[in-house]
């Protein structure tokens, strides 16, 4: 399963992707939600974890 963690706080991002990981599950993280829509989001996922308080 990929999944794609939008979190701009790096620390916390860090974490959640870690736990995904140990559950065996492949985490992209992005960090910034306009570059995400530019640049990354055509990409297929299986599931979107979204920070509500990203800027932009």
């Amino acid at each position: 399963m990929k999944i794609l963690l939008l979190e701009d706080d790096f620390t916390l991002s860090k974490e959640i992707s870690a736990f995904f990981t140990s559950k065996e599950f492949e985490c992209v993280p992005y960090y910034d939600g306009s570059l995400l829509l530019k640049k990354y989001f055509p990409y297929e996922y299986d599931l979107i974890v979204l920070d509500i308080n990203v800027p932009e």
